[in-house]
């Protein structure tokens, strides 16, 4: 796991709010917390079926507060793992 700061750091330096943060291996979705905190849209990848499920769990409340994002067909590609 990575510090919450250097997410943080990593963001504000190279995005701006409004853009998108795409994290290709994102666990549990600290990376993605931090990049909607910010003010950016987020897209999530991970190839462990549990990593996604505790992620989409972590983000549901950020999720409804935000409105406009979502997780794509999660059941699907959590039966096709």
């Amino acid at each position: 796991p990575c510090p919450l700061s250097i997410y943080e750091d990593i963001i504000l330096a190279y995005s701006n709010p409004g853009e998108i943060v795409f994290d290709g291996f994102c666990g549990s979705g600290t990376g993605l917390d931090c990049a909607l905190s910010k003010g950016r849209s987020a897209i999530g990848y991970d190839v462990d079926p549990e990593s996604i499920k505790f992620c989409h769990k972590r983000l549901e409340q950020r999720m409804r507060e935000r409105g406009n994002f979502r997780i794509g067909d999660l059941e699907q590609h959590l039966k096709a793992a």
